[in-house]
Order: C-alpha cells, then structure tokens, then sequence
C-alpha cells in the first residue's frame, strides 16, 4: 500500500515516488522540451490519463490522426 500523501501547504500535497530510469528521462525529456519540470510533466501525465479515462467510461474513443491521414485508436491497458 502507498504511504499517505504529507500536506506540504496549501494546495501542495508531497508525494514521494519510484520511477522506472527509462520513465525519469522521458520525464526530463519532456519538461526540458516543455520547460518546466518533472513534477509538471507528472502532474500533465496525470490531468491527461485522468481525462482520457472518463472519456472512454463514457462511450468514447481516443484517436490519434497523423499528418499523413491515419488514424491510430489508443486502448488503456485496463
């Protein structure tokens, strides 16, 4: 089980967490290339698996439409 998150401030809560060396880069990857930072890109990460989620308990599908026309469905793996 997951330790309780540690209230840090207001609106802040403290999260301590494991990533995967090949998922902390992409992390880094992503926040240089964003500029911002790893807890950003984590709480993105989040905000848009959390939207994709209740799109798709709802009906919906997500695609993903390259410049050259096709299309892509994208399946949560749950």
């Amino acid at each position: 089980m997951a330790p309780m998150p540690q209230a840090v401030g207001k609106g802040v809560v403290k999260v301590s967490m494991n990533l995967r060396p090949e998922a902390a880069k992409r992390a880094d990857e992503l926040a240089e290339r964003a500029s911002t930072t790893r807890t950003d890109i984590v709480q993105r990460g989040i905000s848009v698996l959390n939207y994709v989620d209740e799109a798709t308990r709802k009906g919906g599908t997500l695609i993903v439409e390259y410049k050259d026309g096709t299309r892509e469905r994208v399946v949560l793996p749950w």
